[in-house]
């Protein structure tokens, strides 16, 4: 970092079951640097003296506990002038859950001023008629954009089996925009494969 300060790191993580396999897979780790989306959010003071605080995976449920964690670790700065940065790894919201959150959003942007850094999601999605397409992943390293990858290795331009479909800006794709991709990505290869460019 360029001076003397420590960097402390607090893991935080949205169930008890990943935090106690975590616990268990991470043997180097202090266990007081582990802790629950839960427990954090209604006492933060585990968090003081923090430089950065992970919150890993959160799901379209724990908005409202990521709200109060942020809330949290806003007040440490009033109080202390040092505020951890809060950073979000794989967060769900706009997936799962995407008219509650732009309600939620508008009441109070938990996202407000928070960027997505790294993303990775493995998608195994099925089309209208349950026919599944070619597993797939979300991934963005910022300051890329999120794009969509297709595990297709018959795909010409494919890149070690993965085929480039589509890029979706600064946020995660929705749902639907994922669906049309990758229905649009197979017919194209259908299309092309039955042409003999294949």
């Amino acid at each position: 970092t360029g001076t003397d300060k420590a960097v402390s790191v607090r893991v935080v993580f949205r169930s008890a079951e990943t935090l106690a396999r975590c616990k268990s897979d991470w043997e180097d780790i202090p266990r007081a640097a582990l802790s629950r989306l839960e427990q954090v959010s209604d006492d933060a003071s585990t968090l003081a003296g923090a430089t950065f605080v992970l919150l890993v995976a959160p799901a379209a449920d724990d908005l409202q506990a990521a709200r109060v964690l942020r809330q949290k670790l806003d007040s440490m700065s009033a109080d202390s002038g040092e505020r951890p940065t809060l950073i979000l790894i794989n967060h769900c919201f706009r997936e799962e859950a995407r008219e509650a959150f732009a309600k939620d959003q508008a009441k109070e942007p938990v996202l407000e001023g928070l960027v997505n850094t790294f993303h990775m999601a493995q998608l195994e999605l099925v089309d209208l008629e349950k026919v599944p397409f070619n597993p797939a992943v979300v991934v963005r390293a910022w300051p890329k954009k999120f794009s969509l990858w297709e595990d297709n290795p018959e795909e010409f331009e494919a890149i070690k089996g993965y085929y480039f479909v589509a890029n979706s800006g600064d946020a995660p794709p929705s749902d639907y925009a994922l669906l049309r991709a990758m229905d649009m990505s197979r017919s194209r290869f259908k299309t092309l494969k039955d042409m003999g460019k294949r």
